[in-house]
């Protein structure tokens, strides 16, 4: 994998490539690498990670803000969750009220993604959220720590050095 951290037209290219060794005799004598096709694929979880951090590049205060940024993007993707529910919700008034005509496809999307929707009892998923969440700010803690001693260690370093 090759990667072209320049970012001259605003996107990080890459490349990979596979190895074949030349082989005479049991023995390697050069080894030749061919450009394979390449594809980002990437989670929502991923998804929502960069998104984040570019959130957090783009915003001037970071440094001051990095405490809260989690919060800040929590609220706002759960702000638009309700708006998105908010819409839907309007949708099906309209279409039930009859001002708005049945679309049967849009209607088997809204079934399936609710569909989709796993039924956890609600003190079931109050205990998971709040398990994951405390393992969120584990990671962010340890996150900040490691921060804290390569930092620390930068200075010693530098100190020696003089």
């Amino acid at each position: 994998m090759v990667v072209d951290t320049s970012m001259t037209d605003d996107r990080i290219n890459f490349k990979g490539f596979v190895s074949d060794s030349l082989v005479v005799c049991g023995a390697t004598l050069a080894t030749s690498y061919h450009e394979v096709p390449t594809k980002v694929v990437a989670t929502d979880c991923e998804r929502v990670a960069v998104s984040s951090m570019i959130q957090d590049a783009t915003n001037p205060n970071r440094k001051n803000s990095s405490n809260n940024s989690s919060n800040n993007n929590n609220n706002s993707n759960t702000d638009s969750l309700l708006e998105m529910v908010s819409t839907l919700k309007a949708h099906i008034d309209a279409v039930n009220a009859g001002t708005k005509q049945k679309d049967e496809k849009l209607g088997q999307e809204i079934v399936d993604a609710l569909a989709a929707i796993p039924k956890i009892r609600p003190e079931v998923f109050s205990k998971m959220f709040r398990g994951n969440m405390q393992d969120l700010l584990m990671v962010k803690y340890l996150a900040e720590v490691t921060k804290t001693q390569l930092a620390i260690s930068e200075k010693l370093n530098q100190t020696l050095q003089v």
